[in-house]
């Protein structure tokens, strides 16, 4: 007879299967090499297995989490020879929800049941206090971490990504797979959710390295939107047929977002 955790890592594939398909396309920009250009970019919700398949897309999307938090964030991460950042809870009891534009990685975050093994709970327990357990339910929800954007992206594009992110993961939350999303983050990036009509709950907070970290839930996603700078600017390029209309300078284009995005969450 398969054992428990077998048998919960059946059932959690099983009500995910219908997930692990390309969302459909938008158009964003997303580098200077690529401005005034119409973009395909398409979401993905894949399985560890899934992403190993796609060699591109797994080997940009480590890389980033590697510039991201080994180096912008100088976080005690293991990166390895080719600049890739892989931990332990890389393995076949998560997903991986993102944005990407021709197999390469814009962004992404890892999600997981609590129940078969939680990175936030072994790596920031005090976050846990006994208010903040009574509200998470182990059985139903998932955590959310490695939320990672590529660079020379600027806030504009960061926050349609993130739009379409969250937009999946709506989408799974509404097909049952969990019930809700805890994070662990920095207050700016608790901003960027709120840009984009999320509601995090901060469950408890403390103080690392002179900087405040939050642990949230994200429940209610029903006011979820996108930003109206972005939306009117897809809008006009889907009714010219492609014209674009050039309202951001290249420099707003290419500029970091590490005040918002690049300080992500765990």
């Amino acid at each position: 007879m398969p054992s428990a955790p077998r048998l919960l890592r059946r059932s959690f594939l099983q009500r995910a299967g219908s997930i692990f398909t390309n969302g459909s396309q938008k158009n964003i920009r997303v580098n200077p090499r690529t401005i005034n250009r119409r973009m395909s970019v398409e979401t993905f919700a894949y399985t560890r297995h899934r992403l190993e398949w796609d060699g591109r897309l797994a080997a940009s999307m480590h890389k980033h989490r590697g510039d991201q938090f080994g180096k912008r964030l100088s976080w005690s991460v293991s990166i390895d020879d080719d600049g890739c950042e892989i931990d332990q809870y890389d393995d076949e009891q998560c997903l991986y929800v993102g944005v990407m534009k021709d197999r390469t990685h814009i962004l992404s975050c890892r999600v997981r049941p609590f129940v078969t093994g939680s990175m936030l709970s072994d790596h920031f327990g005090d976050l846990f206090t006994e208010d903040a357990r009574s509200l998470v339910d182990l059985e139903r929800d998932f955590e959310i971490t490695r939320l990672c954007r590529a660079p020379l992206i600027g806030a504009q594009v960061a926050s349609e990504a993130m739009f379409q992110l969250f937009e999946k993961l709506h989408f799974m939350q509404k097909a049952g797979l969990f019930r809700s999303l805890i994070g662990v983050v920095y207050p700016p990036t608790k901003k960027v959710l709120q840009r984009v009509g999320l509601r995090p709950r901060t469950l408890a907070a403390v103080s690392r390295h002179k900087r405040c970290l939050q642990l949230i839930q994200i429940v209610d996603r029903a006011e979820l939107r996108r930003p109206r700078n972005v939306a009117s600017k897809i809008e006009y390029i889907q009714t010219r047929a492609g014209f674009h209309r050039p309202t951001d300078s290249p420099s707003s284009i290419i500029q970091s977002s590490s005040r918002d995005l690049g300080q992500s969450v765990a």
